[in-house]
């Protein structure tokens, strides 16, 4: 009788916490999309807290840091969110973004190209990898990329004539 009564009381508080921590996550991106980033912050850690299994959580906590200038912090955010779901192409890109933004290159190229690897037709990952090789002076791969970029969103390329 009482792990009954015990489960009919936690049961209802655990659902009660997911609820609370997704209305902190939808404020959280609201602040975010109004550029109020402290506030943001805060709330994506209250949201995470009570949600602490949502990779989509943290990886919108990571813009949010990036935002903010917060590298060091946004990489471990989009790393906890990979974690949490592997084969999440979006995380991976976000990743590369802010790798690419901290100067870590090497890293920035891996993480490219694994969102690309999980969702070849990725587009945006694709471009930004061709950045990081332009940055690394590899032109012939980063044309590459661009090339599969553009593919990707629907445009030919035209080759160029030569004379």
């Amino acid at each position: 009788m009482r792990l009954v009564l015990v489960l009919t009381l936690v049961v209802p508080l655990a659902a009660c916490d997911g609820v609370r921590g997704g209305v902190y996550l939808a404020r959280a991106k609201m602040k975010h999309q109004q550029n109020q980033l402290d506030e943001a912050i805060e709330l994506y850690r209250k949201g995470i807290e009570l949600q602490p299994r949502s990779a989509f959580a943290y990886n919108n906590f990571g813009l949010v840091l990036r935002d903010n200038d917060q590298f060091k912090e946004a990489i471990d955010a989009y790393r906890k969110g990979i974690e949490l779901k592997p084969d999440f192409a979006e995380a991976y890109n976000n990743l590369g973004s802010v790798l690419t933004d901290n100067g870590q290159l090497e890293e920035a190229i891996d993480a490219y190209q694994k969102a690309i690897e999980l969702q070849p037709y990725f587009a945006e990952a694709h471009y930004n990898l061709a950045l990081v090789l332009l940055q690394k002076g590899h032109e012939e791969e980063a044309q590459r990329e661009l090339v599969e970029a553009a593919e990707r969103l629907g445009y030919k390329p035209q080759t160029p004539p030569y004379h």
